[in-house]
């Protein structure tokens, strides 16, 4: 623009713009160059948006893949590992944990972001003055070190918000599941209490993540403006720069510091929701290792004779000395109605969920027409399975909806059929709505 700064360090700055124009025929003028700028300033702006949008859709393809790995190695997983965790538990990694781990993914790529641009100015810095650069980061390097310890407490943080979180999402799944039981001895109030104290354990562990953070901010800020001073003394008293190029050292020193504070806020707010991806993988490798065994082939039948228990025993607990069934025999006729009494805790529900495939037998097999009911005969044997439970469960969802769950192909006769059966036909055409009610309203069905 007509200023003399070929002077020190500058001057291959000034000599390589030079030279640019003279390349594309372009005299560098003041609208010349302003223009050069402002497109500079939309490319920038362009890469930005690309930027933002890239993580953000990373981030949220990171939270629908882990997400949908995870549910499906809970469904796939045995029925004893299932009903031996909490569901809330399932409810809590499934949801605020794989959020948390998204979360932890765009700090990530943030931060790999700017430290990449970070390193273009460092690069620039290095060009005009290699001492004053290395002073720099010499400082920076130290007040990094400095703070070592608000990441360690971030690290901690995390993984406290991760344990309280799962005990509050379990206080609310069990709350709300016994809401009756608590209302007919009239308790509500013990629970409102756990659930305050809960609640109150969450916010003091956010709060202290906020505080955390908010104080290395602070240390960061202040010691970069010391690092500043220190810099400019050397420039001008030291070391005698040009005004020049301290001007430009200062620009891009303004322009690296902030930087420098912006990736240490996203290292500690990433190491702050790792803990979260911890726990994800362990009840991921947990549901793998139980896994229903997968069959090398797959048997079709249809019951025919009847169902056999050859010398079966079963325990829940295999440190337990007492098995829940020990060496039973017993065989199910096929077209007659067998009905299983005992008192609680004699083993009905667990001899049901036997028969169903649900549990596997420690000794003996259950075998089906005379072959024991393996992994390869499972899947044909559960879809002849019709299972009703002693608290009737609805889908949120009409009442069509809900039957054709068991069914997807059934027809609109056979749905008739099948409230016939259930003595369920006049309750359900009595209804506002007929087939299309809302079931939550519908427990009678």
């Amino acid at each position: 623009m007509g200023l003399d700064v070929a002077q020190g360090s500058l001057g291959w700055i000034a000599q390589g713009l030079s030279s640019g124009f003279t390349a594309i025929g372009v005299r560098p003028t003041l609208l010349t160059v302003l223009g050069l700028y402002a497109l500079i300033t939309t490319v920038q702006g362009l890469l930005s948006r690309w930027q933002t949008t890239t993580s953000l859709t990373l981030q949220h393809h990171v939270v629908a893949v882990l997400r949908q790995r995870l549910y499906r190695t809970i469904a796939h997983t045995t029925w004893l590992c299932f009903a031996r965790s909490r569901f809330a538990d399932f409810t809590h990694e499934l949801t605020a944990e794989v959020e948390r781990v998204g979360d932890a993914t765009y700090c990530l790529l943030t931060l790999l972001a700017t430290a990449a641009v970070t390193i273009a100015y460092i690069g620039l810095a290095l060009r005009i003055s290699v001492v004053m650069t290395g002073l720099v980061f010499a400082c920076g390097g130290a007040l990094v070190l400095l703070l070592q310890g608000r990441t360690r407490v971030a690290r901690l943080a995390g993984e406290e918000l991760s344990q309280a979180m799962q005990s509050l999402y379990a206080a609310i799944t069990e709350h709300l599941s016994g809401m009756k039981t608590a209302k007919s001895y009239g308790v509500e109030h013990r629970h409102a209490e756990v659930f305050a104290r809960l609640t109150e354990r969450v916010e003091y562990v956010y709060l202290r993540a906020v505080r955390n953070q908010a104080e290395a901010r602070y240390w960061f800020d202040t010691g970069a403006v010391l690092v500043l001073c220190l810099t400019l003394y050397i420039a001008f008293d030291v070391l005698a720069l040009p005004t020049g190029e301290v001007l430009l050292l200062l620009f891009l020193f303004a322009r690296i510091m902030p930087r420098f504070s912006s990736m240490q806020q996203y290292y500690q707010s990433f190491v702050n929701r790792l803990p979260a991806f911890a726990t994800v993988m362990a009840m991921q490798a947990r549901c793998e290792a139980a896994a229903e065994a997968k069959p090398e082939r797959v048997e079709t039948f249809t019951l025919r004779q009847g169902i056999r228990f050859e010398h079966v025993a079963f325990r829940y607990d295999a440190s337990s000395d007492t098995p829940v069934i020990g060496d039973l025999d017993v065989t199910i006729e096929a077209g007659q109605t067998t009905a299983i009494v005992g008192p609680s805790g004699a083993g009905k529900s667990t001899i049901a969920d036997l028969v169903t495939g649900l549990l596997v037998p420690d000794q003996g097999c259950v075998c089906v027409d005379g072959k024991p009911l393996g992994p390869e005969r499972m899947s044909a044997w559960r879809e002849q399975i019709g299972y009703v439970t002693q608290e009737t469960f609805l889908f949120h969802d009409i009442v069509r909806a809900n039957l054709l769950w068991a069914r997807p192909d059934a027809s609109d006769a056979d749905i008739r059929d099948a409230l016939h059966l259930a003595a369920a036909e006049a309750f359900v055409s009595g209804l506002p709505n007929g087939l299309v009610q809302r079931a939550m309203n519908t427990q009678r069905v």
